[in-house]
């Protein structure tokens, strides 16, 4: 992260000492060792132990991109105690022209006008950081925009808010909005929530006859077909979350060997994962098999229609946004 990019984090922010630096979209616990070396290995961004202040957080990550290579960066862990949200639009963003969508910008002038907006990681994508959130829950929806809007190659258009039990990637990447301080939105928070979860959301399928009788073979068979690598750390957890719930003790030898197969895994940090797992807020063991199918995975024992693993996440839906706004060409900032 340069130092502009680190300016233009909205300095209140900056003030809360919850940052975690990450490489990737993944969480790190970082280190010092003798020598000034660093050590990192995937930790908790919910852990007090693992947060930083943003400098601290900042300047850590950077030592780690030069030291051990790859892509490091810092994120931010809210908490209910505070009135802090996120709103991550994804697929609605050409990295190369700056070009959003307009069910993007739909959302960012209806409900969050003058919020901080910062581009994603990927830069496919916006964050906007605000004051205002009373919701802990995350709301995940798919988005289906006009049919003339901007579309991102392979890149899903998806909205999501959340305020806390869940960890944040923060890039500096300033786009537009104030960046002097959190904006207070409120309004927009709850406008978008209702938007979520009122009659324009489509409820989806999600497998409920498979999770009924899902066996715990079949759990690791898919659990095989990918690795802790290939995704963040909020959903490795959540998975141990889910097996937890799903098989107690039972289910902790399948989820050690599985976490076993990344040469990053920390057999101690582990066990400590699965000993602190609570119960899964949205997650279920077909987030499993939904995450498996898109690796190829077929289940050993009985043929599934695709329709019957669609939503990773229990109550996820699709917001129809295509007659909510006139499509416009993409506009830049």
């Amino acid at each position: 992260m340069t130092r502009d990019e680190f300016s233009c984090i909205p300095e209140p922010l900056r003030r809360i000492n919850r940052w975690v630096v990450r490489r990737g979209k993944v969480p790190q616990a970082v280190r010092e060792t003798g020598g000034g070396r660093l050590r990192a290995f995937p930790g908790s961004a919910h852990d007090p132990e693992n947060w930083l202040s943003a400098m601290r957080a900042a300047t850590l990550a950077n030592a780690a991109e030069r030291e051990l290579g790859d892509s490091w960066g810092i994120g931010f862990d809210p908490v209910e105690e505070d009135d802090i949200g996120f709103v991550d639009l994804d697929g609605c963003r050409d990295p190369e022209t700056g070009n959003i969508a307009s069910w993007a910008r739909y959302i960012c002038d209806r409900g969050f006008r003058g919020a901080y907006c910062e581009a994603s990681t990927s830069g496919t994508g916006l964050k906007l950081l605000v004051r205002g959130a009373f919701m802990p829950r995350a709301r995940q929806h798919a988005v289906i925009p006009a049919a003339s809007d901007l579309r991102i190659e392979e890149r899903d258009p998806f909205a999501e808010m959340y305020a806390a039990h869940q960890f944040t990637c923060v890039t500096g990447k300033h786009l537009t909005g104030i960046m002097a301080y959190l904006v207070d939105c409120s309004w927009g928070w709850r406008w978008l929530e209702g938007l979520m979860a009122g009659p324009d959301t489509k409820p989806r399928k999600t497998a409920q006859a498979m999770m009924a009788d899902a066996d715990l073979a079949e759990v690791q068979s898919a659990l095989m077909s990918f690795t802790s690598d290939d995704v963040d750390r909020s959903e490795f957890a959540g998975y141990a979350s889910v097996l937890k719930d799903a098989f107690g003790e039972g289910g902790w030898p399948v989820f050690a060997a599985w976490m076993a197969r990344s040469p990053m895994d920390d057999p101690a940090a582990t066990r400590r994962l699965w000993d602190g797992a609570k119960a899964a807020r949205r997650m279920t063991v077909a987030s499993i098999f939904w995450r498996a199918r898109q690796n190829g995975w077929e289940p050993p024992h009985r043929s599934l229609r695709n329709d019957e693993i669609v939503d990773p996440y229990a109550g996820a839906g699709v917001v129809d946004m295509s007659k909510l706004y006139e499509t416009t060409e993409a506009i830049n900032d």
